[in-house]
Order: C-alpha cells, then structure tokens, then sequence
C-alpha cells in the first residue's frame, strides 16, 4: 500500500478512532463477531459487511476534524 494514497490514510485514521474512541471500538468489535457468526466461511461477504461501518465511522470523525 502506498504510504501516500487515500486507502493509507484511512486506514491508519481508523485505526486511531479505534484506539481512541471506546464506543466506536465496542461497537466494530460486536459487528465482528455478528458477521463472523453469520459469515464463518465467507470472508468477502464478511468483509464486504465491515465496510459500511468504517466509512461512516471515517465520514464522522473527519467531518469532525474540518469544523
């Protein structure tokens, strides 16, 4: 991944949330184990599940960032 791309950034901005927010944490941390449950042999629907949460957790947290 290319230290310079968008998906970089993402990824490590989530990664502070993560870390610095315990609800946003508790919450990805139970819609885990939910679609782990109901995705066990699937790990692109798994995956694919994960994605709406993190963009609205990224969308959230960088809006609050610019105001």
């Amino acid at each position: 991944m290319d230290i310079d791309s968008k998906r970089y950034r993402d990824v490590i901005f989530f990664r502070d949330i993560l870390l610095h927010d315990e609800n946003v944490r508790n919450d990805y941390r139970d819609l885990k184990h939910l679609l782990a449950k109901k995705y066990p042999h699937n790990r692109k629907q798994y995956t694919t599940h994960k994605a709406d949460f993190i963009e609205t957790a990224l969308s959230m947290a960088w809006a609050k960032t610019t105001s």
